[in-house]
């Protein structure tokens, strides 16, 4: 499956950082860092289920580039993703040199695959400088997990109000 990914969306090395349920379909939303792109794909679940018990690796589907944006110059990339009503989309802005090497992290973003985004800022106004790296939606807010890269320091979860943003399902 990894390697039918790669072909498809990984303009570079693979990296999947989020995936969500959309029908009958898992999205899978490739990071975009260190030289790749910011791309999704999905695939049927029923013929994912079957591969997973040992059948053919399913087909690729709806394989393409998806431009985010960026914050300070450093482009988005994806890091989350969550189906509630619409498709919305999680990111950070991490200047990294590859797909497996932390960076500065400038900023991060939540938005609508194929719509508008907003920059997540502190309550001064501030740019968010965190890397927001979950995302749960939860009608007009959202949850984010957020990584601090530091394994002596804990994960912060923050509730993010998502005003100005419409869906077709609002």
């Amino acid at each position: 499956l990894y390697a039918a990914l790669r072909t498809h969306i990984g303009g570079g090395a693979l990296n999947i950082e989020g995936a969500t349920l959309v029908g009958q379909a898992l999205w899978f939303f490739q990071r975009g860092n260190g030289g790749a792109y910011p791309a999704v794909a999905h695939v049927d679940l029923g013929a994912l289920w079957s591969h997973l018990h040992g059948g053919p690796v399913p087909a690729i589907e709806g394989a393409r580039r998806v431009e985010l944006g960026a914050i300070d110059g450093v482009d988005l990339g994806f890091t989350d993703a969550d189906a509630a009503g619409a498709i919305w989309w999680l990111g950070s802005a991490e200047a990294s040199p590859n797909t497996y090497d932390d960076g500065a992290v400038v900023g991060s973003a939540v938005g609508l695959l194929d719509g508008a985004y907003a920059v997540l800022r502190e309550a001064d106004g501030a740019c968010f400088r965190g890397k927001a790296e979950g995302l749960v939606i939860d009608g007009s807010h959202a949850w984010v997990a957020v990584d601090p890269d530091d394994p002596n320091q804990p994960a912060e979860l923050l509730e993010v109000a998502l005003e100005g943003f419409t869906t077709s399902a609002s």
